[in-house]
């Protein structure tokens, strides 16, 4: 299966904020990240910076990241072409 989301040689960071709305308009302010698509109603959105690729998302009810002082507010989807051979590798 492909994601074509953003390209195969791609580290996409996941980032956990309490209010994503306010999140997304400071990224685009601050940084000059544009909005690629969001999915569900205010779950979360990819953003972009040329070819830089975040993902944005609420923090969850029950969640680690949405406690005060969360030590985990953020995660990284790592994409490589062949997972099998990838695992090979870093198991050598």
């Amino acid at each position: 299966m492909k994601n074509r989301s953003v390209p195969v040689d791609t580290v996409l960071p996941h980032i956990v904020y309490k209010n994503l709305p306010a999140a997304i308009e400071w990224l685009n302010k601050a940084f000059g990240f544009r909005e690629h698509y969001r999915y569900g109603e205010q779950s979360g959105a990819q953003m972009h910076l040329d070819n830089a690729y975040i993902m944005v998302r609420s923090a969850r009810a029950g969640d680690a990241t949405a406690k005060p002082g969360a030590e985990q507010t953020a995660s990284l989807t790592v994409f490589v072409e062949d997972v099998d051979a990838h695992f090979r590798q870093a198991n050598a």
